[in-house]
């Protein structure tokens, strides 16, 4: 059985947030400039507390057709969970037939649809997918019904010097949110 227990413990951070929030700190300050919040249409806010000495944290949830996003502004850190590969359906073409695979016919798939829709909404809202040192995009786990998250990166909302705890707990936050598993 998956543990399901979510804690500042045992939510890990990647490497590549982790050279960000250094990035950041010797950058001496947020990015602002690219930092709003009213780009994305369907968003609601879930406050969560974590770890053993209480503390509030607030995540942003933008869901999508197909994805669903998990942003937390003060660090700039979030989660984009997708669905899973076998739920996509193909676009026929205007004459009613099949178009096989999208990549053999260059028609998109409803999730690839949705996937651009959804990124170009988080690039408008100020987040990027975060890439790993290899140029790839940085998975941070799997949900309990299987659908992969990777990791995003925004502009910071806050001011104030962070610190890496601070880090931690959105990361740990953003986890609750998603309901990722911790045995990947």
């Amino acid at each position: 059985m998956a543990e399901s227990i979510h804690s500042v413990s045992t939510c890990k951070i990647p490497i590549s947030a982790l050279a960000l929030y250094y990035r950041r700190s010797l950058e001496g300050g947020p990015p602002f400039g690219r930092y709003r919040s009213s780009v994305i249409q369907r968003r609601h806010d879930l406050r969560l507390v974590v770890g053993d000495v209480p503390r509030e944290s607030v995540v942003t949830v933008a869901e999508f057709a197909a994805h669903v996003a998990y942003l937390e502004p003060e660090t700039g850190t979030g989660l984009l969970v997708v669905p899973c590969p076998d739920t996509d359906v193909l676009v026929a073409d205007v004459r009613g037939r099949d178009v096989g695979r999208p990549e053999d016919s260059g028609a998109l798939s409803l999730q690839a649809a949705d996937r651009a829709y959804a990124l170009e909404q988080l690039d408008d809202d100020g987040w990027r997918l975060l890439d790993d040192q290899k140029g790839l995009t940085e998975p941070a786990g799997w949900t309990a019904d299987a659908r992969l998250a990777v990791c995003l990166s925004g502009a910071r909302s806050s001011e104030r010097r962070l610190v890496l705890e601070d880090l931690q707990y959105a990361i740990t936050a953003l986890h609750i949110a998603a309901d990722l598993r911790h045995d990947w």
